[in-house]
């Protein structure tokens, strides 16, 4: 009994759980035909809807949703599948029912920021949506590039910078020039080189009366027994000859011999006697750098010496007043002119170039040109002597009668100076020979630098004693067009004894010397400021200077540093050429030669 009691009660379990496995299973499949599927490719979501339902039944939350929504560089992927899904029920069946709010995880960064490229990272939902942003892209990592010192032998560079990690250059670094020496202790600490280690040779020349002119590789000398050149041991390489000029850099050098001879005899009323003219001829040689003659020629002309008298008898008459002109500014050509007013041009071999007409003096060269004064006024020839350009500038040149003596500069900074021994004034002339500044030669020293010269300048009661450095582009004229040199002028306020610009064969210094009002010799720049002074000082030939300090003279270079062993005993220096230095002691005259 009780046993058919407890069959008939497990009986009914049994069904009553297969009845609600049945109903479970019913549940399910309707369940499946109506809930939301999510694909399996990321940022995609799909929605199937059950055919029970109509059109009417689709709620907003059962729209098909885009495939992905980007808010602010940002991506969700919304994943869902069994095996990828990380959401819990309650997580799926939010998102079944449309109420579902995502819960993001933290970021996690899946690439990393370059300066060159933008990074990466993503964030996934419990229920699988992922959501991906852009990470900006850093800073260059800068890397500096450090400097480069440059020394007297190697150029430099300056500091940089650069991005270590794409190698973007930041800062570019330039080449900087070499420079000087950097001596410590007489010694350069790139190079080695001995300060020092210039010496200063004297030159054993007997009888040596002057020391005119070096080119570096001759020097011509006048002694007791006549003018020669010597070598740059010290050493005689030419016969004597009367006069002997040496301004070919080449080494050529022109010598003459001048034979004197009784030409005629008159008398003078004023001195109630006779006096004798004197015709002389000139023998005049081009000697090549180790003295050996290449050409010769003969001129005359008659010395009219003594009084302003009356005369009779043929005169040989030459219109720059038989002056020879004779030159070899290189080694290519030489000008001769004899009892015309004719400058002949020959080679060395003797062949004849040209001839230019009505000449009053041979001027000076430049690289590449030649600039001649005649009675047609200035003209400026090319090395192949075809005239580039002429003016009558000048109107003392038409005048035969004060026309020798003209002397000419070199045309330094676009000028050049020119001037006449027998006139008042010198003339500044540009290189186009448009401009022209007509200057007394009573207060100014000779030479210049563009427009820039040394001057006296006007004051109340007349000149001052003392020297300024002038710019005359800046000067008024007076009625004759002379110009006025005045203080308003001056580059600076500083006061000189003298000063000297220095533009032999053209080349431009650096600093022009100048003697103080305290009694010191010295340099100062273009602008006027006064950079050393010594006790004695030479102009800068090519960079080198000879100073005296103290009781010895030595070399100084750009730098004003000294660069050489001194010599003592000598009151005074003057330079004769680079590294050619005359040395002075009372009536006593030396040659000294630097040598490195």
């Amino acid at each position: 009994m009780n046993l058919k009691k407890k069959l008939k009660s497990t009986m009914a379990v049994i069904l009553a759980i297969l009845a609600i496995s049945a109903t479970l299973v019913s549940c399910d499949d309707k369940e499946e035909s109506s809930s939301l599927h999510f694909g399996s490719d990321a940022g995609s979501e799909s929605q199937v809807i059950s055919d029970d339902k109509t059109d009417d039944d689709i709620t907003e939350s059962d729209e098909v949703k885009s495939e992905t929504e980007n808010t602010s560089d940002s991506t969700v992927s919304e994943v869902v599948s069994d095996e990828t899904s990380n959401g819990s029920d309650e997580n799926k069946s939010e998102a079944a029912s449309g109420d579902h709010q995502h819960s993001f995880n933290q970021w996690t960064e899946t690439k990393a920021p370059t300066c060159s490229e933008n990074g990466e990272k993503t964030r996934i939902c419990g229920c699988g949506v992922q959501e991906t942003e852009s990470i900006p892209s850093v800073s260059h990592t800068e890397v500096e590039d450090k400097a480069v010192e440059a020394t007297c032998k190697e150029t430099g560079l300056t500091a940089g910078k650069h991005c270590s990690v794409c190698n973007t250059v930041i800062v570019a670094q330039e080449k900087t020039e070499t420079v000087s020496h950097d001596y410590k202790n007489g010694t350069c600490r790139w190079c080695g080189d001995d300060l020092y280690n210039g010496t200063i040779k004297i030159l054993n020349i007997p009888d040596l009366k002057e020391l005119y002119s070096s080119n570096r590789k001759v020097l011509d000398v006048s002694t007791e027994n006549g003018a020669a050149m010597f070598d740059i041991n010290g050493k005689r390489i030419s016969d004597y000859y009367d006069y002997v000029q040496c301004p070919s850099e080449e080494g050529y050098c022109v010598a003459t011999n001048i034979v004197e001879k009784p030409y005629m005899t008159t008398y003078c009323d004023m001195c109630e006697m006779d006096e004798t003219f004197y015709k002389k001829i000139y023998y005049t040689y081009v000697l090549d750098s180790k003295g050996k003659v290449i050409y010769e020629s003969v001129g005359e002309r008659i010395e009219l010496e003594g009084h302003d008298i009356e005369y009779t008898g043929e005169i040989i008459e030459d219109c720059r007043g038989g002056r020879i002109i004779t030159t070899t500014y290189n080694k290519y050509w030489l000008g001769l002119a004899v009892n015309d007013c004719t400058l002949h041009i020959y080679d060395l071999n003797g062949k004849k170039i040209c001839d230019l007409e009505e000449v009053v003096s041979f001027g000076s060269y430049t690289k590449d040109t030649i600039i001649i004064c005649g009675y047609d006024g200035v003209s400026i020839y090319d090395k192949q002597f075809n005239l580039i350009i002429q003016k009558n500038v000048i109107d003392v040149f038409y005048n035969p009668e004060i026309a020798t003596g003209v002397h000419t500069s070199y045309f330094v900074n676009g000028y050049i100076t020119i001037s006449n021994e027998c006139g008042n004034n010198s003339y500044l002339i540009s290189e186009n020979l448009k401009t022209v500044y007509t200057l007394n030669k009573e207060y100014y020293t000779g030479l210049n630098y563009g427009t820039l010269i040394f001057s006296k300048i006007k004051e109340n009661n007349g000149y001052s004693d003392e020297y300024y450095l002038i710019d005359v582009s800046k000067c008024k004229t007076d009625e004759d067009g002379v110009i006025i040199p005045s203080k308003n002028a001056a580059i600076c306020s500083t006061a000189f004894k003298n000063g000297y610009i220095s533009n032999l064969f053209g080349k431009e210094e650096k600093y022009f010397l100048v003697n103080t009002t305290d009694g010191k010799w010295g340099y100062i720049s273009t602008n006027g400021k006064i950079l050393k002074t010594y006790d004695d000082a030479t102009n800068f030939r090519n960079g080198i200077a000879a100073v005296k300090e103290g009781n010895e003279i030595y070399v100084i270079n750009e730098n004003f540093e000294r660069i050489s062993s001194g010599i003592k005993g000598y009151d005074s220096v003057s330079t004769a050429g680079e590294g050619i230095f005359v040395l002075k002691n009372g009536d006593k005259t030396t040659v000294a030669v630097y040598s490195k």
